[in-house]
Formats: structure tokens, sequence, C-alpha cells
């Protein structure tokens, strides 16, 4: 068996979530309320998806769509669903609402890298580096290639669904990518979501937990960068595929970090941004890959030069549209629900909603220790790198040191008394000091 064989025999053992239909009801809900508000619009089609119902809709001849956009917030008011967002990609001359479930359901991790109910037939991909993004609005598997994204920008705020993104795309990554191929390389200033991928044989150096170590592992980031165009240049080729074409083993290299504004925000954060910035502008044809994951989507953090250079948007519900705009480039992410329910933007291309991949931590642990025990327990183990600093050589006392203080010799004690004597009269002390003594 091939190891991706091997890895998806283990995610085929992961439940699958449990979607249904789009129920009758709501159809005959929004029908009832777009008639009642005047919109003149016919129902096409509808799908169902793990956190919304999505219904495609026609206008009428000479029905603008503004009379829809205004009716929007009293139809949500009717249907009690406050989450309804409009589509306007107009495929096919439609358009599409999207209504909130009344029970919604987690995507698991085999419903995007299997295509069948039963987990035999895997989901067909070209992708270098398969991300396991989730499921559409309108139930489709979302399986991109991050070395094509190339670089990539997470933002939500505590309990959007962005630390469980993080983390199904590393064991997504983990499942269908062999060691040989992958190299991991994780920051967690939080010490908490990426730490129990330690033992993942794809993480090659210890999990980064402090902005010191940050700076001094991308610094060596960029030095590998520059050695391996070096290599592309001596070997008459210009990125890592054709590298790699030649039957050389250089193996691509996807840089997860965590919480970005706990960097950022560091004494460290210039040097930090601006190796980032160096890596983004220079690293995808060195095989070099950046995931950026932040719950703080502002200027302060993101600025504008590092915000370009992360052209792949993966936005989950944040805490204003003005969040929105720096998390995704335009308003959208505000209105979100929150536990997993995103939205996509690939570079270039337009915002897709989506319900992102979430793997329960027992399942997760399961699977990185399966990993590392089972399925590479042959392979040769390579010593972990570490970032952090030199300890500083520690200055040892002898238990029997004492300190010694050289007594004064009677000629220094005059020499100091007429010192005293002389200081006393020229500062007019003497006078009242003598009566005194007296």
């Amino acid at each position: 068996m091939t190891y991706q064989e091997q890895q998806l025999a283990l995610v085929a053992e992961i439940p699958r979530g449990v979607t249904t239909d789009v129920s009758p009801a709501t159809l005959t809900a929004l029908t009832a309320a777009l008639a009642e508000f005047g919109v003149k619009v016919d129902v096409v089609r509808s799908w169902s998806g793990p956190q919304v119902d999505t219904v495609a809709l026609r206008t009428r001849k000479g029905e603008r769509l503004k009379t829809l956009r205004v009716a929007l917030p009293d139809i949500a008011l009717r249907l009690g669903a406050p989450g309804i967002r409009l589509n306007t990609r107009f495929v096919d001359h439609l358009v599409t609402v999207e209504i909130p479930r009344k029970l919604p359901s987690n995507v698991s991790l085999s419903d995007v890298l299997f295509a069948d109910e039963d987990n035999t037939i895997p989901t067909q991909h070209t992708a270098v580096l398969p991300w396991t993004v989730g499921v559409g609005a309108t139930g489709e598997r979302i399986i991109a290639d991050l070395s094509q994204a190339p670089h990539l920008l997470i933002s939500g705020t505590t309990g959007s669904g962005k630390s469980a993104a993080l983390e199904s795309m590393i064991v997504g990554l983990a499942m269908t990518v062999p060691p040989e191929d992958l190299e991991l390389v994780l920051v967690d200033p939080k010490r908490v979501d990426l730490t129990p991928f330690a033992d993942l044989p794809h993480v090659r150096g210890e999990v980064v937990v402090s902005a010191v170590e940050a700076e001094r592992l991308f610094l060596s980031l960029r030095a590998t960068m520059a050695k391996r165009y070096e290599l592309f240049q001596a070997a008459g080729v210009s990125d890592i595929a054709g590298y790699r074409a030649l039957g050389n083993s250089t193996r691509r290299i996807v840089v997860v970090i965590d919480e970005l504004a706990d960097l950022i925000m560091s004494p460290q954060g210039k040097e930090i941004e601006s190796s980032l910035i160096a890596l983004a502008q220079m690293a995808r044809a060195a095989g070099v890959h950046l995931v950026c994951a932040t719950q703080r989507p502002s200027a302060a953090v993101l600025s504008t030069q590092l915000r370009s250079q992360l052209p792949t948007r993966l936005a989950f519900a944040v805490a204003s549209a003005t969040d929105s705009r720096v998390a995704l480039d335009e308003n959208g992410a505000e209105k979100l629900l929150g536990r997993g329910d995103g939205l996509l933007k690939m570079a270039g291309g337009t915002a897709v909603r989506l319900q992102g991949v979430y793997v329960p931590a027992d399942w997760l642990a399961w699977l990185v220790w399966n990993t590392a025990n089972t399925t590479c327990k042959d392979r040769v183990k390579e010593p972990k790198i570490s970032f952090a600093a030199p300890a500083a050589p520690e200055v040892v006392v002898p238990a029997t040191y004492t300190m010694y203080y050289p007594q004064p010799t009677p000629q220094e004690l005059m020499r100091k008394g007429a010192m005293a004597l002389w200081l006393m009269q020229r500062l007019g002390l003497l006078g009242w000091l003598v009566p005194l003594l007296l």
C-alpha cells in the first residue's frame, strides 16, 4: 500500500457528518415572504449545505435586483433567520439566497476526502498540496491546492472556526502527502493549537513558541530560500517543480503561524514582518508557502504590504465590516454565523461560502499517533531543530567563598580625619559642632 492509501484507511474510520435535504417548510416560508414584500422572482432550485440552505432565484421581466436587496432584512425577520445572505454571482442568470439551517451539522474530514457514503472511494483531485477546506454552501467538496495559493491568510474571532481550520489543514496534508515530500514548520505563540502535531514525522523542527525563536526561524527560511535558488540556477530550472522533475528530493515547506498578531506586536515585530514579506515575495518558486492566522485582522497587525503578499483569504466570522475588509478585501465576513461558517477567496477569484472541516480532539490525537507510530514507524526520524537562544554560561560560586574587605591603616585613618575637619571648617560647621562635643 502507498502512503496515501494507508492514511486514507485511517481517515475512513472517522464518522461522517449528517446533512438533510432542504425543508419544504423553508421553501414555502421563503416564497410567501417574497410575495408579501412584492419581490417578483421564481424559485428555480435549492441545495442543502451543512450550515445554510441555498435557494436559487430568477427575477421576472422588469424586476430590479435592488427590490430583493432592500426587502432582504424584512424577509429574514419573517423567516426568523437573521443571517440571510444574498449572493449575486449570476450563474445562469440566477441569484442565490443563503438561509441558515435550524439544525446545522459539522463537516468531517472523511466528508471531504471521500466521494461516497461508505468512505471507500477517495475524492479525485490533482492538488500537489491538498488543502481540505470543507464543503460549499451547495454541498460540493472543496479541496484546494496550497501550492497554487501560494500564501494564505486565515482570519476569525474566537469560536469562529479558525483554529479548527488550521488543524484540519495540517492533518489533511499529513494524510495525503508523505514526509519525503513535505516539511511542516509550526509557529504557535499561544502554545495551544499546534503543539499536538509535534510528533508528526512531517514536522522537522520543534514547535516555535516565542517571537525570538520565530525571528531566527524566518531568517533561517530566508537562507534556505536563497540556497535553493542557487541550486535551481545550477540545474538550469526556475522552480521546485522543475528541480524535482530532475530526480531531486527537495521537499516543499509549509509554514503555519497560528497567531500572527502576537508576533507582529512583539519587540521583534518589525524584523518578523520584513522577513515574512521577503518570503512571501520570493518563496513560492522555492517551494515555501506561508499560512498566517489571526483573530485580530486589523491594519495595526496586517500592513498593506503584508496583506498584498497573502493573496488567498479564508475568513470566518469577524467583529466588524472593517475587519472583514482587512481580512477579505470586501464586506461579508461580519455576517457569518460562526462555528466553521466561512468565506474562501482564492487568488484572483471571488468569495465562496463554505463550512470548514472540524476534526474532534480525540480523533486528531488518534490520527497523529497512528501516523507517527504505525505508518511511519520504519522511517528514520530526523533530529528536531531548535531555534531557541543558546543558554548563557552559568557562573559557579564556590561554597567557601567569602568577601574580603581590607582594613584601613592608622595613617589612612589620620588622613581621612584631617580631610573631614578641613571640610567641616570650609562649610562653617566646626564653630557650632565643638561646643556640642564639650
